[in-house]
């Protein structure tokens, strides 16, 4: 009994681990839903608010710098826009979210 108990106990470890390793992948789904998601800043908006159009979106994910050249990747755009006009807190650059983000502007482009 204690041997099932065990095994049991095991694989809803394994099961409840499984869906955090598939999060932990940066995706385009999740980037779109950062543009449009106001609480990446304080102030009600969102990064739809100003770049309404995905054809403009991808247009701004094809250059080589951002900002007068401040801003060297995509990722470092888009934090120069979340804590300038969306009044909010930079994405770590290496984090799933920035680039989920920098990835639904680049599919745009496509």
């Amino acid at each position: 009994m204690k041997r099932l108990t065990c095994v049991l106990s095991c694989l809803a470890v394994l099961a409840l681990s499984l869906p955090a390793y598939a999060e932990d992948a940066p995706s385009a789904e999740l980037g779109k839903k950062l543009f449009n998601d106001p609480a990446l800043g304080t102030n009600g908006k969102s990064c739809a608010t100003c770049h309404p159009s995905e054809k403009k979106v991808g247009e701004l994910a094809t250059r080589g710098t951002w900002f007068g050249g401040r801003a060297k990747t995509l990722v470092q755009a888009n934090n120069i826009c979340i804590t300038g006009p969306l009044a909010g807190k930079a994405l770590p650059e290496d984090s799933v979210e920035a680039r989920s983000l920098a990835m639904y502007m680049n599919s745009l482009a496509k």
